[in-house]
């Protein structure tokens, strides 16, 4: 009886070791992934908070790719790399002196990070406070930014900062 026990569970020791190394090999492309996500993650969270926030381009050089793109509301950037974003930093810092872009979410999956963002400070021109949100998806590759699409609620933000909306009859 011992004989026969030592003999099955060795070989049911070596059944376990051999089902464990197949799941663990069907698992890695997912293991994998979720390992991107959240290196996105870092690289997008870093962009927002020492890039925008403290306003550190040498952080955004480092994160962008020489050929980024972005496009806004869908209208694509005129430029490209790091200096697509360091020229937004600069004119929303010119216009809002104290801005601060808050993180409200962040998903990964594979190559591609969402932030839901909310844009908030005190317009320089209108003395007016504004908390305007947006979404931004950014596509990355080997650690770099290679494409960003942004959508801004302009409409929350002008009738933040006191424009009214008017029909075309009204006017």
């Amino acid at each position: 009886v011992v004989t026969f026990w030592k003999l099955n569970h060795h070989k049911m020791k070596n059944l376990y070791s051999c089902l464990f190394l197949v799941l663990m090999i069907a698992l890695l492309p997912i293991f994998g992934c979720n390992q991107m996500a959240e290196e996105n993650t870092t690289i997008m969270t870093r962009l927002i908070e020492e890039g925008w926030n403290n306003k550190d381009f040498d952080v955004v050089n480092e994160l962008c790719s020489s050929n980024y793109v972005q496009s806004t509301n869908g209208v694509k950037s005129k430029n490209q790399g790091p200096d697509v974003i360091i020229e937004g930093i600069k004119a929303n810092e010119n216009a809002y002196p104290d801005f601060k872009i808050i993180i409200n979410d962040v998903f990964a999956t594979d190559d591609k990070v969402v932030l839901r963002w909310s844009f908030i400070g005190t317009s320089a021109n209108f003395n007016k406070s504004v908390n305007n949100p947006g979404t931004m998806i950014c596509q990355i590759e080997d650690g770099k930014l290679v494409e960003g699409w942004q959508s801004l609620d302009y409409l929350n933000l002008y009738q933040t900062l006191g424009f009214k909306l008017t029909s075309p009859e009204a006017s």
